[in-house]
């Protein structure tokens, strides 16, 4: 092995080195799954284009159905649905989720 003949090979292998960065590796994801964990949106909000329908809940078919019913109410179909919650990419714990729900594909709009 080329690679094991390295004198900085040897010198950060000898002291340990490796395995205690890939320790600090393993103990950092760690720590960061649990506060993403503790950190994860409740629940979520939405709001009309007209400032009119507001909803918090994490069920976005049932968003979805009550905005349908506000937009009937209301007579306009020209409304439309945003989110107010932000996506956190800091949160590992909701990245599956950013990716396959259909809550994140609404529009952002600040409150």
């Amino acid at each position: 092995m080329i690679w094991a003949d390295c004198p900085l090979w040897r010198r950060q292998n000898e002291g340990g080195y490796v395995v205690k960065i890939g320790i600090f590796i393993v103990i950092f994801f760690m720590i960061w799954v649990v506060v993403s964990f503790l950190f994860a949106p409740f629940s979520y909000e939405y709001i009309s284009s007209d400032g009119g329908f507001y909803h918090e809940g994490r069920d976005v078919k049932l968003v979805e159905y009550m905005f349908k019913e506000y937009q009937e109410k209301i007579g306009d179909t020209n409304v439309v649905l945003y989110r107010t919650t932000k996506r956190n990419p800091l949160l590992i714990t909701e990245w599956h989720d950013y990716l396959t729900n259909r809550r994140w594909k609404y529009s952002y709009k600040k409150k």
